[in-house]
């Protein structure tokens, strides 16, 4: 009898955890979008999770910035989720008209643009999002492009 009880109190427990656990990941998970750099055409690559992607040559690129605490605005064409990531075009009096690889819940994002598109990036945090950025700044020197 006392086996059966601990057995039905384990299930329980592992159950509720898995609630936990889903329930995070559906509200706080972070963007499942992605950079990539590529040294050899000094690219750089945003993937996100509506299967589109936007590509820059950093020596065309007109402007990046760090932007703390952005108005995102809203959304044109695409899609925010529970968990505060944004896809999709969307708009704002501040970023202007842009392509978004980001999540609301970050604070800050990088603004990068060419002359023919606008993308807003972040990471998890306003610290690791600026490393970030200041890594693309050195990069986009390297380029020419300032």
């Amino acid at each position: 009898m006392f086996h059966g009880d601990f057995k039905k109190r384990n299930t329980l427990f592992l159950l509720a955890v898995l609630v936990l656990i889903s329930v995070y990941y559906f509200f706080y998970s972070q963007p499942v979008a992605s950079m990539q750099f590529s040294e050899n055409d000094l690219s750089v690559t945003f993937s996100g999770g509506e299967s589109d992607s936007a590509t820059f040559l950093l020596k065309n690129v007109q402007e990046i910035s760090f932007v703390e605490e952005p108005d995102y605005g809203k959304c044109l064409d695409g899609s925010i989720s529970n968990g505060g990531n944004m896809y999709g075009l969307w708009c704002s009096d501040l970023l202007g008209t842009y392509q978004a690889y980001a999540s609301s819940r970050a604070g800050s994002c990088i603004l990068i643009k060419d002359a023919e598109k606008t993308a807003v990036f972040n990471y998890e945090n306003t610290d690791t999002t600026y490393s970030a950025y200041e890594e693309l700044r050195k990069y986009w020197k390297r380029a020419g492009a300032i």
